[in-house]
């Protein structure tokens, strides 16, 4: 699996933000469009139900994308700045979740395996 990027944003400066979106409780660490919500119908797919986890509990995820628009676009701000903004979007067509335990074993066993042949 490629290094993995954390997403989180940095918190706003007071100073940048509207006054309505300063106080902690508005500001997100991550964006809003990286979130996924599985319903009971999409866990049953995966062979899994809610009641084995727990918030804060972390998964490994592992998804097949179509890429559904890709677009850049040229904005000129007050200051007469060109900014470009490059955008893509992704439609997740199939995924997999493993808890990161199950990831850590599953790994573990696939590193003996390899050095069994290996040797």
């Amino acid at each position: 699996m490629n290094n993995l990027i954390s997403m989180q944003r940095p918190k706003p400066d007071k100073e940048e933000t509207k006054p309505m979106t300063v106080d902690d409780e508005y500001y997100e660490k991550f964006p809003y469009g990286l979130r996924i919500s599985l319903n009971d119908e999409d866990m049953q797919k995966l062979g899994m139900s809610s009641s084995g986890f727990n918030v804060e509990d972390i998964m490994l995820l592992k998804a097949k994308v179509l890429i559904t628009n890709v677009s850049s676009e040229q904005n000129m701000d007050s200051n007469g700045v060109v900014k470009v903004r490059d955008r893509m979007e992704l439609q997740i067509t199939d995924l997999s979740l493993v808890s990161d335990t199950d990831f850590d074993v599953a790994f573990d066993e696939a590193i003996d395996e390899q050095l069994k042949r290996t040797y």
